[in-house]
């Protein structure tokens, strides 16, 4: 018994040893483990990178599935029509949708036959050839917003005031030099035009084309009823050559330090560009439109590249613009422009190998033709 006032002479009971905290990715011993890698490869990966340069070449505009579908639709159509001894006339986003169906449907041919008659491997396929368009957007509207002052400036000396690269604030309409490059070839470049486009009070829809697509903007300076002559009679004259589109299309496609050079072979610079990533060898109608596009954005003060800006008209210029291009009534003079911004751009493409008077090979070549011969 223990008396009152006096404490037990019993020991505390011991406390148990604290318990070892391992981490998640260590071992008991305290070594880190070795996490396991995925080496799966994805199947699909290819299509997103495959996406990135449709966009650029061929369509940013509608989405793949639709393409797969009414592009497959249009491709039987015509081939009935043909059959038959008979043409068919097509819309111009009908056109735009072939054509880009014809582009699409000869990789798909190569890399996944089979997706032509699975739907479900075809909507996989779209989805992601949608988002490698979608990452092409996003980066072009960027890098391109950074690279028109640098452009411009090369073109036209110091600007001023000056546009900086990181803003689309100063842009547009409310800077002398980038207003008269979007100025709608049907009107004269005032100061009382440039405030009342900037202002808005004069609307300019997407199919009333700038001048920045003609080589000579200037001419548009004079009487209206000399103009309108103009457009009625040779509209194809200088019509996609000036020289900012040609310099324009560089930068998405070659490389910025290819932009004031006179071919891709200047270039200077240490990686490959978009079209070489592409295997991009010549010029399409579809590139063009999309370089006109991205330009005229990039001049534009808007901040975002979407269809739903009904100032910046993105859907009704690019459309247009596209639609013309594939107008079968002016072939001959579409296959006139594509010469020459391959001639500008892709000098070499289709070059053939001729030989030098002195070329050793020449020797290897008569010795082949004396054998073939005996």
């Amino acid at each position: 018994m223990t008396p009152p006032g006096s404490s037990s002479s019993s020991p505390a009971p011991a406390r148990p040893p604290p318990l070892k905290r391992v981490a998640p990715d260590t071992t008991a011993g305290g070594r880190r483990k070795r996490r396991a890698v995925d080496t799966t490869p994805d199947p699909l990966a290819f299509w997103e990178e495959f996406g990135r340069i449709f966009g650029r070449q061929h369509n940013f505009f509608d989405a793949c599935g639709t393409i797969m579908e009414r592009g497959m639709e249009l491709a039987y159509d015509v081939e009935d029509a043909e059959d038959a001894g008979t043409h068919l006339e097509l819309s111009g986003p009908d056109r735009r949708i072939l054509e880009s169906w014809r582009a699409l449907s000869a990789v798909l041919e190569k890399k996944a036959p089979d997706a032509v008659t699975d739907a479900q491997l075809a909507s996989k396929i779209a989805d992601r050839i949608d988002k490698g368009v979608s990452a092409a957007k996003t980066a072009d509207t960027h890098s391109m917003k950074t690279q028109v002052p640098v452009l411009l400036a090369k073109l036209y000396g110091t600007l001023d005031p000056p546009i900086f690269p990181n803003e689309k604030k100063g842009r547009g309409y409310d800077h002398k030099v980038t207003a008269k490059l979007l100025c709608p070839v049907t009107m004269q470049f005032t100061e009382e035009n440039r405030l009342s486009l900037f202002g808005r009070t004069v609307k300019v829809p997407g199919d009333v084309f700038p001048r920045f697509l003609y080589k000579n903007m200037d001419f548009f300076d004079q009487d209206k009823a000399v103009v309108e002559a103009f457009l009625n009679s040779t509209p194809w004259d200088g019509f996609l050559r000036h020289e900012i589109l040609i310099m324009f299309f560089k930068l998405i496609f070659i490389s910025p330090s290819s932009a004031d050079k006179d071919s891709e072979e200047h270039s200077t610079a240490t990686r490959k560009g978009n079209a070489a990533l592409g295997n991009m060898t010549q010029v399409s109608v579809g590139s063009i439109a999309y370089t006109a596009s991205f330009l005229r954005f990039a001049l534009y003060e808007g901040e975002r590249f979407t269809r739903t800006d009904v100032n910046a008209d993105v859907a009704g210029f690019y459309s247009s613009l596209y639609s013309l291009l594939t107008d079968p009534t002016w072939e001959d003079e579409v296959q006139d422009l594509l010469k020459c911004w391959n001639r500008r751009v892709f000098p070499n493409a289709g070059r053939e190998n001729v030989l030098s008077a002195d070329s050793t090979m020449n020797f290897f070549n008569k010795a082949a033709a004396a054998r073939t011969a005996a």
